[in-house]
């Protein structure tokens, strides 16, 4: 993680407005009024303040983009428990999302050092779920983990909105408070995530002068530094047709007409077998569902309501701004969910080899490819410290301008 996160290439995101985003607050903290300058200011991830805390640049002489490593790292760490499976030779159901966790780890190498909100999101959103299906195999009764987790929910909400649909899970300990009438335990929850969310909320009022940028509908608040509602709007449009893959807006119309060109133009080959996967996996989670309304199996809701929350997640991403950036999470969990389940049901620890064996050469392929990668950038001179932020003051884009004689 240290290896990759010291050396690779940024996203264009980066250059655009996560560098920048994260520079303000390193030099003069929140500034009212920030997204008249750049819209994208009003994104407001909570990730980057957590990189501006950890910049150091007064330490370094350089701004630290390691944050997204290390989040990796605890990722990483959580995913190793995948070894157990060759000594206790049971599968799992959370053992399919560490593999998709492992993927997506795999796939970020080149990228990692990108102090991105997409990524950051991502990788919380998968350490969510695989501590949640550890909490449910293990058959833990506490609500406490389940409800802390849910706060975690809500922190990934200040990451990024499009991740709000994981406080689905929500439902579980609410249920399990309220059958044990703990209205004290639920009030101090509440109040967890209020404290979690509202200096987010307060950041997006003072940066953009919006509770929720950029959705207009929810005007509250009446501040001479207000972004004009017509440019809120045309921002939230934007990010819906380019995460669609439509550059001729002449394409943007109903979902028969972008999606065909967002599966052809946007997707590679294996985001396309993902996606049909996925697909499968939405037809085959309501044969599950409705199977286990017959039968009502006990422990299934639990698994179900897990599969529920991934698949709602995925079809938010999907029909709002489904750029594979922005969703990888879904994409890979949702399939894994569901097969892994039917597989766990259906064949149990039978041909327990053919799985270990799948797992093995997923491995050897994923290390290969990941000490050629090693291999390939041995003589990058980042050893020390990391490659630094492109720097673009000398720009042929770059003017000044005067403000009041400053």
């Amino acid at each position: 993680c240290a290896y990759f996160t010291s050396r690779g290439s940024y996203i264009s995101d980066t250059n655009l407005y996560h560098a920048q985003c994260i520079r303000w607050l390193e030099e003069y903290g929140i500034l009212k009024g920030l997204a008249n300058i750049q819209s994208r200011a009003a994104y407001n991830s909570s990730s980057f303040c957590l990189s501006a805390l950890f910049s150091m640049k007064y330490i370094f002489g350089q701004s630290m983009h390691a944050l997204q490593g290390f989040t990796a790292l605890l990722l990483g760490t959580v995913c190793l428990d995948i070894g157990k499976i060759f000594r206790r030779k049971k599968t799992l159901l959370s053992d399919f999302v560490r593999l998709g966790a492992i993927y997506y780890l795999s796939l970020l190498h080149r990228e990692i050092m990108s102090p991105s909100s997409d990524f950051a999101v991502m990788l919380t959103l998968f350490y969510i779920v695989i501590a949640w299906l550890d909490l449910l195999e293990r058959e833990e009764t506490s609500t406490v983990p389940y409800a802390l987790l849910c706060v975690a929910g809500v922190y990934t909400v200040t990451l990024k909105l499009t991740a709000g649909l994981i406080l689905i899970l929500v439902i579980k300990p609410v249920v399990m408070l309220v059958k044990e009438k703990k209205w004290k335990e639920i009030a101090t929850y509440l109040l967890l995530g209020l404290f979690i969310i509202t200096p987010y909320l307060i950041r997006n009022v003072v940066i953009s002068g919006w509770l929720i940028y950029p959705l207009s509908a929810l005007d509250l608040f009446d501040v001479d530094w207000k972004v004009p509602a017509q440019l809120v709007d045309a921002d939230s449009y934007q990010i819906r047709i380019w995460g669609k893959g439509i550059h001729d807006y002449e394409l943007y119309g109903g979902v028969t007409k972008w999606w065909p060109n967002w599966f052809r133009t946007i997707l590679s080959s294996t985001e396309k077998g993902l996606i049909l996967a996925d697909a499968a996996s939405l037809v085959v989670l309501v044969f599950m569902t409705g199977k286990q309304w017959k039968e009502r199996r006990n422990g299934t809701w639990d698994k179900l309501l897990v599969m529920t929350t991934v698949a709602a997640s995925f079809l938010f991403w999907q029909f709002s701004a489904p750029l594979t950036r922005y969703g990888y999470a879904y994409i890979l969990m949702l399939a894994l969910l569901v097969f892994g389940e039917m597989y766990v049901r259906i064949l149990g620890n039978r041909r327990q080899m053919v799985l270990l064996a799948v797992i093995s050469i997923f491995f050897i392929w994923k290390g290969a490819a990941l000490a050629q990668a090693v291999w390939d950038q041995r003589s990058l001179p980042y050893y020390i410290a990391q490659v630094d932020y492109d720097n673009n003051e000398n720009g042929e884009d770059v003017r000044e301008h005067q403000v009041k004689g400053i």
